[in-house]
């Protein structure tokens, strides 16, 4: 008597795409509307980085644009020719920079500001060649560096590899701006942004899990199938694996599999989970993904069905028919 048609793969997927989009809607909107503005504290974060700003603007080695945004100078794609570390121009959120000279603000890094990005002291001329530049070393492929009245001048080993010598220089260039960056005043600013901005995030998977607990937990919980409003949109319901009326407790694990593998694992692996999940519905002949394993379900075509709320019912009704 027992009639069980199994949902089908699309009718599945799409309900649950519905029941997840509800889900976003609810968390991101209740998240950025009322929690983040209430518990982000943009005030302290964007004074962090107006004096991580000051530090760079020190450093000589950033280009700041009229809008405030900080870049590297060594950045640029367009640096390929030994010329072009004394003297290149390059845009910044469409502001143009002219006469960029990377030699001359790492020169100045070094030997003027290199004391207040770390614990050591300033260089002299001689030792930034020697130390930085790694002037007559196959390397770097730089022989002589002349500095006259504040012009840079390369002469290289060879001449035909200059592309080493310019690699080189921004290879250097990058690693004072990681001086830059991992100094103490700049790291200890940069945490504490982190720190405001991941006390402000906290509550976002508290806020998912929370919204989850009612939409796919509660409103099953009450529902007469185990229904979720995907699954009564689409006309699925959820029984036992034996096809039987499924028991209320079996929806908390359900829902813990859910929540937990499938979308904040998921969120963690990149939707690998999800698609794990959702990909073993491909591979099962009821169609089970990893949340019906966990809560002993099955998802069935609710308009094309007919069920028993247990075998005892079944075979009650069998025998009182008199069907065989």
């Amino acid at each position: 008597m027992k009639r069980i048609i199994l949902a089908s793969r699309y009718k599945r997927v799409f309900a649950k795409l519905i029941d997840f989009l509800i889900l976003c809607i609810f968390t991101f909107g209740t998240f950025f509307a009322f929690v983040f503005p209430n518990t982000f504290d943009q005030t302290s974060y964007v004074n962090n980085m107006k004096q991580i700003g000051i530090y760079y603007d020190e450093s000589g080695l950033f280009l700041k644009s009229s809008s405030g945004t900080f870049v590297s100078q060594s950045s640029f794609s367009n640096i390929m020719k030994i010329d072009d570390l004394t003297s290149i121009t390059v845009k910044v959120d469409d502001e143009t920079f002219k006469d960029i000279n990377l030699t001359q603000s790492l020169f100045n890094f070094y030997t003027i500001r290199y004391m207040n990005f770390s614990d050591n002291n300033n260089l002299s001329e001689e030792v930034f060649k020697k130390e930085i530049l790694k002037i007559g070393d196959e390397k770097s492929n730089i022989k002589a560096l002349d500095i006259t009245d504040q012009v840079f001048t390369y002469t290289m080993i060879d001449d035909k590899k200059e592309s080493t010598t310019v690699n080189f220089v921004i290879e250097v260039f990058n690693s004072a701006i990681d001086i830059v960056n991992n100094s103490e005043k700049v790291e200890k600013l940069s945490e504490n942004n982190r720190n405001i901005m991941v006390s402000a995030l906290m509550y976002f998977p508290i806020i998912l899990i929370g919204f989850s607990f009612i939409l796919d937990f509660l409103i099953p919980l009450f529902s007469r199938n185990g229904q979720s409003i995907g699954k009564y949109i689409f006309k699925l319901a959820v029984l036992s694996k034996d096809g039987y009326t499924l028991k209320k407790y079996w929806l908390l694990p359900r829902w813990i599999g859910y929540i937990f593998i499938e979308i904040i694992l998921g969120v963690c692996t990149i939707g690998g989970m999800i698609i794990i999940s959702y990909t073993m519905m491909l591979f099962n002949k009821k169609h089970r993904v990893i949340h019906d394993y966990l809560g002993n379900s099955v998802v069935i075509d609710r308009s094309n069905s007919f069920w028993f709320s247990s075998r005892e019912e079944e075979d009650f009704l069998v025998k009182r028919c008199g069907v065989k």
